[in-house]
């Protein structure tokens, strides 16, 4: 896998869990 993506990934990942822990 590229790093770029992965990065990506984990990116929207760490937005997708802080939204869940404001809710």
């Amino acid at each position: 896998m590229c790093d770029q993506l992965s990065s990506r990934y984990f990116k929207e990942w760490t937005e997708t869990a802080t939204r869940a822990r404001e809710l």
